[in-house]
């Protein structure tokens, strides 16, 4: 199915990511997104704002190191999880 997703040029998101297994599978499979309760659980949308903002400043943080150096940027999950 991701193959497929991908040939239309379009990206695939996963729905359901309950575990690690889950989640390395999914890398595995060349996934670009996901969303579960490995992610987080619902949440009120004060705290969904502030999970957000977090992670858009992180992502901006990672974009701007990439583009400082000679990496080619892969898929990657979002995982919504501070590493």
């Amino acid at each position: 199915m991701i193959d497929l997703i991908h040939s239309l040029g379009l990206e695939a998101t996963a729905e359901g990511i309950e575990s690690e297994e889950d989640l390395a599978f999914l890398h595995g499979c060349s996934c670009d997104l996901g969303q579960g309760y490995l992610v987080s659980r619902p949440l009120p949308a004060e705290a969904c704002a502030e999970l957000l903002g977090r992670k858009v400043q992180s992502y901006a943080t990672s974009v701007a190191d990439r583009a400082s150096s000679d990496i080619t940027p892969s898929a990657t999950l979002v995982t919504g999880r501070d590493t």
